[in-house]
């Protein structure tokens, strides 16, 4: 994650929107909780997450809730 805060914006976007392809909800979701403190690039990995028709209820909770904690971080 630290290089990923070093990164310009949209490459740490596009990188954590890549991993989406290739990880599991569930590590993605421990990965974002765990840096939270990463931003826009967080945000916008959570926000594609939460969309995916196959996430389960509770994981869709725990991203929408993850959301609202990186967003109140962003001012919004």
């Amino acid at each position: 994650m630290d290089a990923l805060r070093r990164a310009p914006q949209e490459l740490a976007t596009r990188m954590l929107l890549d991993a989406l392809d290739t990880e599991q909800d569930r590590a993605m979701l421990a990965v974002a909780a765990q840096h939270l403190e990463g931003g826009t690039p967080v945000f916008r990995m959570l926000q594609a997450l939460s969309v995916r028709p196959d996430l389960q209820g509770s994981t869709r909770a725990r991203v929408l809730s993850l959301m609202a904690q990186v967003g109140a971080q962003l001012g919004g």
